[in-house]
């Protein structure tokens, strides 16, 4: 009897000691997060198309939009960082079809990851350059042709089902100079990896391509 409550004394030793190492754990970790994330708000100048793949005869132009949001940064240690952005963006696009023009319109949501590899200069700027995946969510999507407007995630002409899917997947990269001040500027680019085009006719794929100049603050 009394080793049976030895070891249920020893059983809450363990349990204890480990509840405690988990919990000084978890604060270390909280006190990390603290002292090494970082916010800021970027505002974006947006320049984009599609690349067209089984289109013969169709051609898509750059144009002007423009991106906002907020900006978390994790300084893992003194040259790499974790970076992800929420961007609300709005994109515009021309594509020509057999000598009819169309203007495409995109209003919705950008989240790329970025890997960061960064440098400080000798006046404590710091330079950074970045590689990662993004995830967009549209919230809206129209063709203006010839002063009508095509809804392309719900069709009114017609067809009950969308021409654009809502998600799409791709990759970027970042390239910046944060000012010892917080002020920061930037550059990246986008491209889509998955198709935009829900109704597939002949194999044909419109995926984004996407360039920007940005301005933000670090808090």
């Amino acid at each position: 009897m009394k080793c049976y409550n030895v070891k249920k004394i020893v059983f809450a030793l363990v349990i204890a000691t480990g509840y405690s190492f988990s919990q000084a754990k978890a604060q270390g970790l909280v006190q990390f997060i603290k002292e090494k994330l970082s916010i800021g708000l970027k505002v974006e100048a947006v320049s984009s198309n599609f690349i067209l793949s089984n289109m013969s005869g169709v051609k898509s132009d750059m144009n002007i939009g423009g991106a906002f949001g907020p900006s978390l940064k994790l300084d893992i240690s003194k040259h790499f960082a974790i970076q992800e952005d929420i961007l609300f963006t709005y994109k515009s696009s021309k594509l020509k079809q057999n000598g009819i023009s169309g203007d495409l319109q995109f209003f919705g949501t950008e989240i790329p990851f970025y890997a960061l590899v960064q440098w400080k200069t000798i006046n404590k700027d710091r330079f950074y350059i970045g590689l990662g995946p993004y995830a967009a969510l549209g919230f809206s999507a129209k063709d203006k042709i010839n002063g009508a407007d095509i809804n392309l995630y719900n069709n009114d002409s017609g067809n009950v089902e969308s021409i654009w899917n809502r998600m799409e997947i791709g990759a970027g990269a970042l390239i910046g100079y944060e000012f010892s001040c917080g002020l920061q500027v930037n550059a990246s680019y986008k491209i889509g990896m998955t198709n935009v085009l829900k109704t597939n006719i002949g194999n044909a794929k419109m995926r984004t391509n996407t360039a920007s100049i940005g301005w933000g603050y670090c808090f």
